[in-house]
């Protein structure tokens, strides 16, 4: 379980620290600034925001300076924290371009995901003990605790979590069945309906991509397959149009600001849906997987497929969707697994 002095040394940094330096000015606003400087009013303002390439960013942000990488060695390490705006291969990139710039070496280091996982976990540790109780075997548990640990202090990439194969063909999902039938939200290029397809050519499929270019790939690609559908709706609580964020391949999704985007995507429940008996649904849409889930309310209660559910995309679901999912069946056993060595790809297994 997570005690309070799992937060000592993470508190004692951050009140000893008499500088923030923010490195990334293209996201130093959106990932430091704004939740914890203006918003939260946690921390205090970077002194300073560092980029490698300044001139293509205004003079300041907020009335904060935009420097050159090279005056990070003014600094002092002993009384400054270097806080990246970037994560995964990004923060890794900048990783090592600090390095090579020999200014990485004694400065203490983090990436903003560290502090949205620390005030977080700071506040809702009882929850974090409670669900890691709910999870049905000792190797969840003890994961879904180490995760919590390595995501406040800052590991982005952990392979001591690292479990193989996401949703099926796993330790909790063996095998796939001639009459499973199976829905995919955020089936993306195929790649693990293609591992369902070997495991198992016999079974149903229903993908649902909102994505307009891997929603076509993915026509053309199964088309061949008449147990394979492919719809080009967004799972959802409701049957409505709403606009949709196309800017980053891997992690389209539904947005709120209205004016902002040209794209809007069919949403449907599954609820809705005339597709029979299910007997797995697994859901990596971004962030929406909470909305999905009580779009098939009546599915899950009727049927009691098997459930392999992201968590990563909000750092909230970790604890609101094992609860969710408990609501709606006490009786399925949960799991934990991940799915990546970055503290990406956490995946929610129940099982009835």
């Amino acid at each position: 379980m997570i005690t309070k002095k799992d937060f000592d040394q993470m508190k004692a940094l951050l009140s000893s620290t008499k500088k923030i330096l923010c490195i990334g000015a293209k996201n130093a606003y959106k990932d430091y600034i704004y939740p914890y400087c203006i918003n939260q009013k946690l921390l205090p303002f970077p002194y300073a925001i560092y980029d490698f390439e300044p001139r293509k960013h205004s003079s300041n942000i907020n009335g904060i300076p935009i420097l050159e990488i090279k005056e990070l060695c003014k600094e002092d390490p002993y009384t400054s924290l270097i806080v990246i705006a970037e994560e995964d291969y990004p923060f890794y990139k900048v990783l090592g371009s600090l390095y090579n710039e020999l200014i990485a070496y004694y400065f203490p280091i983090l990436p903003c995901t560290a502090l949205e996982a620390y005030f977080y976990a700071l506040n809702h540790y009882d929850e974090i003990n409670e669900v890691s109780n709910l999870l049905y075997d000792s190797q969840s548990k003890q994961l879904y605790i180490k995760y919590w640990l390595s995501r406040i202090y800052g590991i982005v990439y952990n392979p001591l979590l690292y479990s193989k194969k996401p949703y099926f063909g796993n330790d909790i999902i063996t095998n796939l069945y001639d009459n499973d039938v199976i829905v995919s939200g955020g089936t993306y290029n195929g790649k693990h309906i293609d591992r369902a397809l070997k495991m198992n050519s016999k079974i149903t499929a229903y993908l649902f991509e909102p994505n307009k270019k891997y929603y076509q790939y993915l026509s053309e690609t199964y088309k061949p397959h008449d147990n394979i559908k492919v719809f080009n709706y967004a799972l959802y609580d409701k049957e409505t149009q709403l606009p949709f964020d196309l800017s980053d391949e891997l992690g389209a999704q539904i947005v709120n600001e209205h004016s902002k985007y040209d794209y809007w995507i069919q949403t449907v429940r599954l609820d809705t849906m005339d597709i029979g008996k299910v007997s797995l649904i697994e859901l990596d849409i971004e962030g929406s997987e909470i909305q999905a889930l009580n779009g098939m309310r009546n599915t899950i209660l009727k049927y009691q497929p098997k459930l392999a559910i992201c968590v990563y995309h909000k750092i909230s679901d970790y604890i609101e969707i094992p609860k969710l999912v408990l609501k709606y069946n006490s009786h399925y056993k949960l799991y934990f697994r991940q799915h990546s060595c970055y503290y990406e790809e956490s995946v929610l297994y129940a099982i009835h």
